[in-house]
């Protein structure tokens, strides 16, 4: 897409903006087995189904999926588990959809470099979890791993009033929730409450502070939800959106230590940072397409949309800040003839922080 991105996505999109097709509906009923099997002992298996048109009004499709393998790099295995459940509703004006889905994945973490000595010597070499046990050998914790579930769910309601009239309202919401775990050798303890140091280790700085070894996770709990609503207006010289969206992100950060050597006054479940954000989004927009001559034609998009965060940093303590913008699009076609077009417009973009 050119420029700053349309107002029906919402927020603008600086760099690109992505459009999810569905399954379309199926008349008749049908169903599907794929199973897959790859290198490094990689795995896909997937089962997908739809029950057709049933009563010429309502249908049921779904699919599961499972992914796994156990990587190129050393240890860097992955168990991916994901499903999508819609079902449908087709009246001679209407068109609802109910969607669930939503996936959950392990995957060992794998995401450092090596340098060109390790390259050369061993090219899948992984130093992620690394640690050193009491007798001096070289260890990898065996739980280095990222963890993650997210699930969408999601009501989308068309109807067509008439001929030039049709409308969209859709609610949605999405729970996140999940955690990487890892494994920290010498850490210094000045950040872990009740964390008793088992030796000196040496910090960022350089400076000799107490440490110890200790496992520790670090997590994500959020909600978003909101709606999406718009109405359309075409004739054969003017097609007409207005619409607007308000939506709500809820995020908790938080950590646990869940292992430290020899010793530890924290009681299962303490919590050694918990932050929270909140931020609130909501805007209108109106765009319209019109035909000026059958070679020219104008294209205008206008927005307001007003942002709200709430947070607490840890640098900056209470974050409560509030934006409003004004987001103005407008452009010109050109129809210069069969093979040649061209095209002209000016945007201004205002994004928060």
């Amino acid at each position: 897409q050119r420029g700053v991105g349309t107002s029906t996505n919402g927020a603008g999109a600086f760099g690109a903006s992505l459009n999810m097709l569905t399954d379309n509906y199926a008349q008749k009923s049908n169903g599907e087995i794929s199973n897959s099997y790859g290198s490094f002992n990689t795995r896909k298996h997937t089962v997908k189904f739809s029950t057709g048109l049933m009563n010429e009004h309502f249908e049921l499709a779904g699919r599961v999926s499972n992914l796994s393998s156990d990587g190129y790099i050393d240890r860097a295995s992955s168990d991916l588990k994901s499903y999508f459940l819609q079902g449908t509703y087709v009246g001679k004006t209407t068109l609802i959809k109910a969607l669930a889905f939503g996936g959950k994945e392990k995957t060992y973490q794998a995401w450092y470099g090596v340098d060109a000595t390790t390259m050369e010597r061993n090219r899948t070499y992984n130093f992620a979890g690394m640690y050193t046990d009491t007798n001096g050998n070289t260890q990898f914790y065996n739980n280095q791993t990222d963890n993650y579930q997210q699930d969408h769910y999601q009501l989308h309601w068309n109807e067509k009033i008439s001929n030039r009239w049709n409308t969209n309202l859709a609610f949605h919401y999405t729970k996140g929730e999940g955690y990487y775990e890892e494994y920290k050798y010498n850490e210094p303890v000045e950040v872990y409450p009740n964390i008793l140091p088992t030796k000196t280790v040496e910090n960022s700085e350089g400076d000799l502070v107490p440490g110890t070894d200790l496992i520790r996770q670090k997590w994500l709990d959020n909600d978003f939800y909101g709606t999406t609503f718009s109405a359309n207006y075409i004739n054969d010289k003017l097609d007409f959106i207005i619409g607007g969206g308000y939506n709500k992100y809820d995020g908790d950060h938080f950590g646990k230590v869940i292992w430290a050597r020899y010793a530890s006054q924290s009681e299962l479940g303490d919590r050694y940072y918990e932050d929270y954000a909140s931020k609130t989004d909501g805007n209108i927009f109106a765009k319209v397409n019109y035909q000026v001559t059958k070679k020219i034609s104008f294209f205008g998009d206008l927005q307001l949309r007003n942002v709200h965060y709430q947070a607490n940093s840890y640098d900056t303590g209470l974050v409560n800040d509030n934006f409003n913008f004004f987001n103005p699009k407008a452009g010109l076609n050109f129809e210069i003839n069969d093979k040649n077009k061209l095209y002209i417009s000016y945007a201004r973009a205002n994004r928060e922080p």
